[in-house]
């Protein structure tokens, strides 16, 4: 759990998308980073769609010519001192909840896989069936390290 590197922000009152997520990276996100200078953030739908949105002025084209398409998608931020972070979209951060405006800043270098060792080996069958089959129960996650190197940005 991330709870003492938190940001919160009113999306809907928001004047510069962009000036305050890049404010979010460098004071929040980026203010620990043990092992590099790279890291993945998780959004919600909207957060992705305001982000990109921030850009807008970019897409912009004088051109008339109707085969072409006037898109951007921005998946990869970088901030001065080489700061790189890379946004994907997350459905854990459902669309059309209260998380949807979310995002988390992770550095993957910092998960610890925990599997649980062990497993419990079942043997069943149909009764149709002539062969027996084996089932395996496991439980597993990814543990943090570091919490400071990790940050959320809320509403």
């Amino acid at each position: 759990n991330i709870k003492t590197n938190v940001s919160y922000y009113d999306p809907y009152n928001a004047v510069d998308f962009e000036d305050m997520f890049g404010n979010f990276l460098f004071e929040q996100a980026f203010r620990y980073n043990p092992s590099g200078l790279k890291k993945a953030c998780l959004c919600g739908g909207r957060f992705l769609y305001n982000f990109n949105r921030a850009f807008r002025d970019y897409r912009r084209t004088s051109d008339l010519s109707l085969d072409k398409s006037i898109k951007l998608n921005a998946d990869t931020y970088v901030i001065p001192g080489a700061l790189e972070v890379t946004l994907m979209r997350s459905e854990i951060l459902r669309q059309n909840s209260s998380l949807e405006h979310w995002c988390v800043v992770l550095d993957p270098t910092q998960a610890k896989w925990c599997v649980e060792k062990d497993y419990r080996t079942k043997m069943y069958k149909n009764p149709n069936e002539r062969d027996y089959k084996l089932a395996v129960e496991w439980q597993g996650t990814i543990r943090w390290q570091l919490e400071q190197s990790h940050a959320l940005l809320r509403t």
